[in-house]
């Protein structure tokens, strides 16, 4: 089944959908759109805004789109470029069924001629009646500062849990990259379920403590926030290393604690292969890498890019756990004659699945954003993987998935073209994958 939650005849540019899914199957979407860009001008790089929709699980109908007040955009001139942008979303619903969503905002403050880009936060309440009430209404969140500023907008994950002691309800992890050498960072926001209200629990982020041969931060960028276990996150970032373009995988320990939280030393690598183009990883450019947890062992999955001594782009999957590649050899999932590349990985707790989702592409690197797709999807279960289903093509300059497993449900979201002027983000369930 795959159905389209917002298309448009326009050159209206749709990007980065995000989902998040409630115990009783509703679906909510939030993704970026370049409404102020106006409708024939097909512009890349101005006036997004967020948008909102909700899916009922009984009769498979969305909810209007909603606009995310996510910026006070009186703030700045507006009419002329650059405009206001406010993308890059990442969604997570609390226990309380409140949607979060941490997001990138890029602006160019009057009486300046340089952009900027900060890190926002906003919480919609009650979003199940497809018209919930945000934050941001109000106040929007910044969540970086003018000292450590937020460095690339697709660089943002975010995991909700409960608050450990903090004088909150609910507290969201936010794994991003500052200007501070392009170190990973974790900053933490509270949120108030009674006054619904949100405040930054870490005036200073927590930056990454570098590594156990030295205590410089790590560049790089996020890629994912695992729950290891009930007092526990695993935080997985990629770094810079000297071979062009060549990667470092890191995963640190934060606990989940009060005031006292720290990141652990040293770090774990997770991996380190050569490849190129992780950064921004919504591009269809981009190599990609995605992580999750299942019962046992972490798992990541990256776009691997060998040039030497033949070219081959393929999936890597490593297995890893405590400091340990619990695979000796890296798998790899490969099609012959293509390019595979932006993998999304999630674990479906109700089928005791890893599933490894991903793209591929008859041309290589950024020539990719301008020819048709595939997506493809592989399981791993008891000991063995699947072999490879379609789930169609898609078109765009974007490749990013984001997947949602749910009581035995997989649920997907990506962005298509159908023709030059028409973009549409699209949805997917899949039963039991």
């Amino acid at each position: 089944m795959v159905e389209s939650v917002s298309t448009t005849a326009t050159n209206v540019l749709k990007r980065r959908p995000q989902l998040a899914v409630a115990g009783d199957g509703t679906v909510y979407a939030v993704w970026d759109e370049n409404l102020e860009a106006g409708a024939g001008t097909n512009s890349t790089n101005n006036g997004y805004q967020l948008l909102f929709r909700k899916r009922d699980p009984g009769t498979g109908a969305w909810s209007a789109a909603q606009v995310i007040p996510a910026t006070d955009r009186t703030r700045w001139p507006a009419g002329t470029a650059p405009y206001v942008n406010d993308w890059a979303p990442r969604i997570a619903l609390d226990a309380g069924g409140n949607l979060h969503v941490a997001y990138a905002a890029r602006y160019r403050p009057a009486g300046t001629t340089n952009d900027q880009v900060g890190l926002y936060y906003t919480v919609g309440k009650n979003p199940s009646s497809g018209t919930p009430t945000w934050t941001s209404a109000t106040t929007a969140l910044r969540v970086d500062s003018d000292t450590i500023r937020h460095y690339n907008p697709d660089d943002i994950r975010l995991h909700v849990d409960a608050d450990p002691g903090n004088g909150y309800d609910y507290v969201g992890y936010v794994l991003w990259t500052g200007n501070n050498s392009s170190a990973t960072n974790v900053s933490r926001v509270g949120y108030a379920n009674g006054t619904h209200t949100t405040a930054l629990i870490d005036a200073t982020p927590k930056v990454n403590p570098g590594t156990a041969g030295s205590a410089t931060p790590v560049q790089g960028g996020p890629v994912a926030i695992n729950r290891i276990d009930a007092s526990t996150l695993e935080l997985v970032y990629a770094s810079k290393n000297t071979s062009p373009g060549g990667k470092n995988f890191y995963a640190a320990r934060l606990a989940l604690s009060g005031a006292s939280a720290t990141w652990n030393v040293p770090d774990d690598i997770v991996g380190n292969f050569t490849g190129t183009g992780l950064d921004d990883c919504s591009n269809s450019g981009c190599l990609g890498a995605g992580s999750t947890r299942d019962a046992t062992v972490t798992w990541l999955a990256t776009g691997w890019d060998q040039t030497s001594p033949t070219v081959v782009r393929r999936v890597q999957v490593t297995r890893y756990d405590g400091g340990t590649v619990t695979t000796s050899t890296p798998e790899y999932i490969e099609h012959t004659g293509l390019y595979t590349r932006t993998p999304t990985v999630v674990y479906d707790a109700a089928n005791d699945k890893v599933i490894v989702l991903y793209v591929t592409c008859t041309v290589s690197s950024n020539a990719c954003a301008s020819s048709s797709k595939d997506l493809w999807y592989r399981t791993y279960s008891a000991g063995a993987w699947s072999a490879a289903v379609s789930l169609g093509t898609m078109a765009g300059d974007q490749s990013e998935i984001t997947a949602v497993p749910r009581n035995g449900t997989l649920y997907v979201a990506w962005t298509d073209q159908a023709t030059t002027s028409q973009y549409a983000v699209k949805f997917g369930a899949i039963s039991n994958p």
